[in-house]
């Protein structure tokens, strides 16, 4: 099973590295299944990726945040850096719900910042992650890469470059902290420069 090898191992190792003093991990589980998932759900069909993936993997949800705000170490901006991590996948159940073009657009562009982008390429998309009010990071018909919908004042789709394997190891990489596709995809600096600060002092076995 590919993503049982590739992800749930590398998941096991990353809660336990979280079992730490300054870290508390909000429970968190991952449910697999072993049966081929449909071509069709809701108004998707789903790419040969995303088939692969929830043939495997039903259900996954992690998340962390800090057990103290009065940790001892300097905040790069105390007031600003978001200091926490989380991941979950969009499940058919979730996709099922999504019946037409209408309960799609109301999900993918909730604020309506696509109005003058291309609309076919929004249609286009396939929810594979969903962060309310931040982003939904999705697969697409023809291509093995995953896009990057920013729901934030640039409204814009990025092409990651990466398929589903590579985002799931570069996240577990990260913690899933806040803000890692930006700085690992699309070279934010602010947040690279945050990542890099946090990370070793809340996880020590980050070099």
């Amino acid at each position: 099973m590919q993503y049982y090898d590739e992800f749930y191992k590398k998941f096991e190792a990353t809660q336990m590295d979280m079992q730490l003093d300054w870290v508390r991990r909000i429970p968190s589980h991952i449910f697999f299944k072993k049966h081929e998932a449909p071509k069709n759900v809701g108004r998707f069909e789903l790419s040969p990726e995303l088939i692969a993936f929830h043939s495997e993997i039903e259900e996954v949800y992690t998340k962390w945040i800090l057990r103290d705000q009065n940790l001892p170490f300097e905040y790069l901006d105390r007031e600003e850096d978001y200091i926490f991590g989380t991941f979950s996948i969009v499940t058919l159940n979730e996709l099922a719900n999504i019946q037409n073009d209408a309960d799609f657009l109301a999900y993918i562009d909730p604020y309506s910042m696509f109005t003058d982008s291309d609309p076919l390429s929004l249609m286009e998309l396939i929810p594979f992650q969903y962060d309310e009010g931040e982003y939904c990071v999705c697969a697409k018909l023809g291509s093995p890469n995953l896009f990057y919908v920013d729901f934030s004042d640039e409204g814009k789709i990025f092409d990651l470059q990466v398929d589903i394997s590579t985002y799931l190891q570069v996240g577990m990489n990260h913690y899933f902290m806040y803000g890692w596709q930006k700085a690992a995809f699309l070279n934010n600096e602010k947040l690279q420069k945050s990542i890099t600060y946090y990370l070793p002092k809340l996880f020590p076995k980050i070099e």
